[in-house]
């Protein structure tokens, strides 16, 4: 491949990347709001809830490192709110708890983060954590150099909570919490 075609398709990707849309910092939510903020989110972009309580200090420390990953991966989408707050009654314990969402669905929650990460919270270990759930590229480097390039140029959506809808929780077999959302019909 040639420089000017290497210069073509780099200058192809940046296109592509800046039309996606940017956030760049995390989201505090309300349970009126999960619908607008979450599962309408734009389809093209993850969103990571984080779930917590203030009194759990693992969770205050997620919540930090929450803003430095919003800022060095602006493409997803960091929300936040306190457990009891989005679910009637949610067990403190399985706290830090994030649900990951992508095209409006349910990627998968992962309870208890301190636990899986053996106690030790880290932004790496948080990183790596959402690279192995396909949040966050492998290969950051590159992305993430690309987009500070275009930061100048993008400002990020504007979070305003359009639909008020209610929410419920359930358990499954294993204990997780889902997630029923209702809509009006």
């Amino acid at each position: 491949m040639s420089s000017q075609e290497k210069k073509f398709q780099k200058k192809k990707k940046m296109i592509e990347i800046s039309k996606k849309p940017h956030f760049g910092d995390v989201y505090e939510i309300s349970r009126d709001e999960f619908i607008s903020q979450v599962t309408n989110a734009p389809k093209e972009a993850f969103v990571v809830l984080h779930l917590y309580q203030t009194y759990i200090e693992n969770c205050s420390l997620i919540n930090s490192f929450f803003e430095k990953l919003a800022v060095k991966f602006p493409l997803v989408k960091f929300v936040k709110i306190i457990a009891t707050k989005c679910i009637e009654n949610f067990a403190d314990y399985l706290c830090p708890c994030f649900i990951i969402y992508n095209s409006g669905k349910l990627v998968c929650t992962l309870n208890n983060i301190d636990k899986m990460l053996s106690y030790k919270i880290s932004l790496e270990t948080l990183q790596k954590l959402l690279i192995s759930q396909g949040v966050l590229p492998k290969s950051e480097d590159k992305e993430v150099e690309e987009i500070n390039k275009l930061k100048p140029f993008i400002s990020p959506i504007p979070q305003k909570a359009q639909n008020k809808e209610d929410l419920s929780d359930e358990e499954d077999d294993r204990g997780y919490s889902t997630f029923n959302l209702k809509k009006p019909f």
